[in-house]
C-alpha cells in the first residue's frame, strides 16, 4: 500500500458505522452543498453508495454495468465531460458480491484529467491487493481492519490521501459525528 503524503483519520469503531457510516462520512463531509457525485456500480455495494447519496440529498449520476463487468471507463469519461457539475466520483475496488476487481487506476486517470475528487471503497481489497493511492489519483479510501488487514473486528477507517482535499471541506459537513475535518481538528 503506497499512500504518498496520506492522512489517516481513524475515528470509527462501531459496527454500524463500519457498514453504513464510512461512505456517508466521506460524502457528507467531502461534497460541497453544490456538489454532485458520479457512482460507478456493478453490484450491491455501488448501489448502496447511490442509496446513501439519495438519503443525504446529494445529487448523483450513475455509471452502471452488470455484475460480471466493471463499469466502463469510457462511460465514466462521457458523464464527466457532459456534466460539469459533477465534483466527485466513487467506485468499489473489489465488488464484494461478485469478486469483480474494478480498474481503479484507469478511473483515477480520469480524476486527474477532469480535476475531480475520487473516492474508493476498498473494504475487501485493502491489504490484499496493492493499491498505489498516488498513481491511482485516489483522494479518499474507505476500509476496515477486520477484512484483509486481519485486525480488530468492527474497526473501520477513512484515509484522506491529500490534505488540501480535506482542508477545502471546511463548513461542508452535514453531520457533526461524521465530520472528517472536525475529527482531524480534534472536534473543534
Amino acid at each position: 500500500m503506497k499512500t504518498g503524503a496520506g492522512l489517516p483519520i481513524l475515528p470509527y469503531e462501531q459496527g454500524w458505522l463500519l457498514e453504513a457510516g464510512l461512505e456517508p462520512a466521506v460524502f457528507q463531509t467531502g461534497v460541497s452543498p453544490e456538489g454532485k457525485v458520479a457512482v460507478l456500480t456493478n453490484g450491491a455495494y455501488g448501489e448502496r453508495m447511490l442509496e446513501m447519496l439519495k438519503r443525504a440529498r446529494i445529487p448523483a449520476a450513475v455509471v452502471r454495468s452488470d455484475e460480471s463487468t466493471p463499469p466502463s471507463v469510457d462511460a465514466l469519461e462521457s458523464i464527466l465531460a457532459r456534466y460539469k457539475e459533477i465534483t466527485h466520483f466513487a467506485a468499489v475496488h473489489c465488488e464484494t458480491t461478485t469478486g469483480i476487481l474494478n480498474p481503479i487506476g484507469e478511473y483515477g486517470g480520469l480524476a486527474r484529467k477532469y480535476g475531480k475528487i475520487y473516492g474508493v471503497d476498498a473494504m475487501i481489497s485493502l491489504g490484499a491487493i496493492p493499491i498505489d493511492f498516488e498513481d491511482c489519483s485516489i483522494d479518499y479510501v474507505v476500509s476496515s481492519a477486520n477484512k484483509c488487514i486481519e485486525g480488530v473486528p468492527g474497526f473501520a477507517f477513512v484515509i484522506c490521501c491529500r490534505r488540501p482535499v480535506l482542508g477545502a471541506t471546511s463548513g461542508w459537513s452535514r453531520s457533526l459525528s461524521l465530520d472528517q475535518l472536525g475529527q482531524l481538528r480534534g472536534g473543534r
